[in-house]
Order: C-alpha cells, then structure tokens, then sequence
C-alpha cells in the first residue's frame, strides 16, 4: 500500500468527497439525486448536472440499487449509521467501496474505487449487529439481542 500521498487528502475538511470518489444525496421519499460531487464522469459516466433528478436504479442499476435500498433502509432504523457496501458500477464497472449514511434528512452514498481486494459486506453486517445490540436498555434484552443477530 502506498501511503505517499496521505498527507494531500483533505481529511480535515469534514463531509468532504476526496476528489477521485462521488457522493450522491438522495430525497429519501423519492430516492432520486438532489446533490453530487466528485469525479461523476470518471465514475458515473454523466457531468453532475445529468445525475440530479435521476433515480437510484437509473443511475447504479438495478443490481446496486436493490443492495444500498437494503442498506438505506437500516440506516433510517439505525441511528448515526456508517454502512459499507462494495459494487461494480459506471462506466469501466471498475468495483467501488461505498458508504451510505444519513445527514441532514438525505441519505448520502460516498463512493470511491476499490484500492483492495477484500470483500467489505461482512463490515456492513457487523455494523448493524452492534448497533441493534447496543440499542437495548436492558442486560436481558441485550443478550436477546445478541441471540437474534447471531441466528440471522
């Protein structure tokens, strides 16, 4: 791993996109693009102002439409999620991490190309079994709870 450009990336710019990923807000009723940025040709395909208004599936396809609405549907049950998904989308269908959280009332994916080559889904499932567990109030209901995510 190459860590020679780190000290260039603006990780103190909370909510920043680094520039070689894409964010995309989405109107959670409608589930089409209200906000991008980033390299949306590089990654999309389409300059930004082609992705605003279009739907989830428009422009991911079906296949990762269908695994972030899975995924956007516990961050709405889960308060403060950070869920991690992988995808081949765009136009090289080069494989993508992405991220899916929610701010401001917008579900917010970030995406970016994939720099490794192992699978990052079990990261997602373990993030939802925490949170369901560490949401219980009670020791008997935590430990009901570890039960039921351990048998899912």
């Amino acid at each position: 791993m190459d860590l020679s450009a780190c000290d260039k990336e603006p990780i103190h710019l909370s909510g920043a996109i680094q520039p070689h990923g894409v964010l995309l807000a989405l109107d959670p009723d409608q589930m089409t693009v209200v906000q991008v940025a980033g390299d949306t040709m590089g990654l999309l395909g389409a300059p930004p102002d082609a992705l605003l208004g279009q739907s989830l599936e428009a422009r991911l396809g079906s296949v990762a439409a269908t695994k972030l609405c899975r995924l956007i549907d516990e961050a709405i049950v889960i308060p403060r999620p950070l869920l991690v998904f992988e995808t081949s989308i765009g136009v090289s269908r080069m494989v993508l991490d992405g991220v899916v959280h929610i701010s401001e009332g917008l579900i917010v994916i970030e995406l970016e190309p994939q720099r490794s080559g192992f699978e990052r889904e079990p990261l997602a499932l373990v993030q939802r079994m925490i949170a369901n567990c560490t949401a219980t109030e009670t020791i008997s209901k935590f430990v009901s709870s570890v039960a039921e995510e351990v048998f899912k």
